[in-house]
């Protein structure tokens, strides 16, 4: 508007009216009339500078409610129907559309204009860490609420009583948060902290941290809680046969023991440190291979139990039973540092030498599992199903295999899963297909506050993938920005 045209309106096109008779709407109503065309009758809606206008008015009323934050809304009764604060405002398909509803419009409304200041909210004063194993460490969040129509910024007060066994995380003493333009009524943001599992399981003392959001001014009160369990481990046998079947093709285009040695080397890898494995081999006897004893930092029980299955050379008939019992006396000499335990057998083939698994069976008290590398009739199914489900394990056979990917990576596959199984884990994604060459795949999977780690796996016969993870966000993290935030790839 002009100056010239900005003096008609006040000198002309405004009524005078008395103080609280009426000027207040004429504000918006002579804004109709000024414009003129199809802002003036009941087709208004048709003009663009409708929702302009209106979208203004609405503008200056939050800008006068920020300004006078304790003034209430008038009138709250005995003004003309539709105006008092809980009359139901006609016209409008919104439910329970009154004025009360909509004063708190960033609540209510979900909306926020750029000019307004950020609404922010604590979505607790308390940040748990519920059930830690001993000597592990885990991050959980702050969390606030926030309605910004600018970027805001959370940041841990200096000196405000962060100790041990709490600690910032990589990401730093604070945080700013951008908002992102959608429909949702408001952003969670979130400031990260840690906690180390003490030596010993039980309560940890209780800390406390003070977060500021720089632009409000507002200073957050948190209590951080936590609690260590004992950290659960499990000790692993393989027993594998390595009977002369064993260097027979296995229809992938390389031998049965070729993919044994492929996907029992990749199962001990994935074993976590504290946990462990031990090895037995078979052929008509058993040939105990390596005790079983932990995985850790620097210690070479992986890369012994590693050396062990590569250096199996077929030959033989095949005692399973032999097998079995020997990874038993392994898991009874070495097993009781270990809070679970299991036995892994690995066969392709008929029993033929004593000792038989039947003979075995009453001696075995811990969870047993078995892959048969080829069908059922090439395998001591009934044998092996017995003996697994009697001990809460269970057996998976490969059927015939081909040349097809998903047979290429079958015995790796079906190892993890038992591995998985046998240390309480679980499997939360397991999508089969090909990752073709230049080409983006995103695998979704979902993961809860309560997990403390993840591993990704991802099979491949060439190492040519180039690993990105994807935050909900939407933020993509390359290999090389994921150890900042504890990741080994």
């Amino acid at each position: 508007m002009s100056a010239a045209s900005a003096t008609a309106w006040k000198a002309g096109i405004l009524p005078r009216f008395p103080p609280g008779e009426g000027g207040g709407s004429q504000l918006h109503n002579r804004v109709h009339i000024w414009v003129g065309g199809d802002m003036g009758p009941g087709t208004s809606p048709n003009d663009p500078v409708f929702f302009l206008h209106h979208c203004n008015v609405d503008r200056l009323w939050a800008r006068w409610q920020h300004a006078h934050p304790t003034s209430p809304y008038l009138p709250a009764s005995g003004g003309p129907l539709g105006h008092n604060l809980g009359d139901t405002m006609e016209h409008l398909v919104t439910t329970d559309a009154t004025p009360a509803r909509s004063l708190d419009y960033r609540r209510t409304l979900g909306f926020i204009y750029d000019t307004d200041p950020p609404l922010v909210e604590a979505v607790s004063s308390t940040v748990h860490f519920y059930n830690v194993p001993t000597l592990e460490t885990t991050w959980r969040p702050a969390t606030f609420r926030v309605r910004a129509g600018s970027a805001v910024t959370f940041e841990v007060v200096p000196g405000s009583g962060l100790a041990a066994p709490y600690s910032l995380t990589s990401l730093g003493a604070s945080v700013t948060h951008t908002p992102e333009v959608n429909s949702d009524p408001f952003d969670l943001v979130r400031l990260w902290f840690a906690f180390t599992g003490e030596g010993s399981p039980g309560p940890a003392a209780s800390g406390t941290v003070k977060i500021r959001c720089v632009e409000t001014g507002q200073v957050f009160d948190f209590v951080l809680t936590a609690n260590t369990i004992e950290r659960q481990s499990t000790g692993v046998v393989f027993s594998l046969d390595k009977s002369g079947s064993m260097s027979r093709p296995a229809g992938t285009g390389t031998t049965r023991m070729d993919m044994l040695h492929e996907a029992a080397a990749r199962c001990v890898e994935l074993i976590r440190d504290g946990s462990g494995a031990g090895m037995v081999s078979f052929d008509q006897d058993a040939h105990p291979e390596v005790k079983l004893a932990p995985f850790g930092p620097g210690l070479v029980q992986r890369a012994d139990v590693l050396a062990a299955v590569e250096a199996l050379a077929p030959g033989g008939d095949t005692s399973i039973g032999d097998g079995v019992e020997a990874a038993y006396q392994t898991l009874a000499a070495n097993g009781t540092s270990f809070t679970d335990h299991a036995i892994v057998v690995l066969t392709d083939g008929l029993e033929n030498q004593p000792k038989f698994l039947n003979e075995v069976s009453g001696l075995i008290d811990a969870r047993t599992f078995a892959i048969g590398l080829g069908a059922a009739q090439e395998v001591s199914t009934s044998a092996l199903t017995k003996l697994t489900n009697g001990t809460g394990g269970y057996l998976l056979l490969t059927d015939a295999l081909g040349t097809d990917t998903d047979s290429y990576f079958r015995v790796s596959k079906y190892f993890q899963q038992i591995l998985a199984s046998a240390s309480n884990d679980s499997v939360v994604t397991d999508p089969s297909g090909v990752l073709p060459a230049s080409e983006l795949i995103r695998v979704p999977f979902e993961l809860t506050e309560a997990d403390i780690e993840a591993t990704l796996t991802v099979l491949t016969d060439v190492s040519a993938v180039d690993l990105k993870l994807e935050t909900p966000a939407g933020d993509v993290i390359p290999e090389a920005g994921l150890a900042a935030l504890g990741v080994s790839v």
